[in-house]
């Protein structure tokens, strides 16, 4: 993928969450960490509060528990204060899937 890309006006969070949602189908755990980072660079709020911010880590919680450090996710996603109902189905799903040993499915966090 070509980092440059994203200078361009048009390209927007949509897209840069696209770019990380392809790397992590193909299980390319560097850029996926890669496509958060920025995300959370451009567009969440300094506040830790807000949602944009716990779904980037929510998602970084995800690309650990899929490179194999399972508690390391599990750690991170215990973390995330879900006040958003969506986000608090997602995390709960994802932790429930984790604990027991189950594969979580695109589907139920894309």
């Amino acid at each position: 993928m070509d980092k440059a890309l994203w200078h361009h006006p048009n390209f927007t969070k949509v897209n840069m969450f696209l770019c990380f949602k392809l790397q992590f189908k193909l299980e390319n755990w560097p850029e996926c960490v890669y496509w958060l980072d920025e995300i959370k660079r451009l567009f969440c709020p300094v506040k830790k509060s807000a949602i944009e911010y716990k779904r980037v880590n929510f998602y970084k919680a995800l690309v650990e528990y899929k490179r194999g450090f399972e508690e390391e996710a599990l750690k991170m996603l215990y973390l995330i204060e879900n006040d958003d109902e969506t986000l608090r189905k997602m995390i709960n799903y994802s932790i429930d899937r984790i604990i027991n040993k189950e594969e979580i499915l695109d589907n139920k966090v894309f």
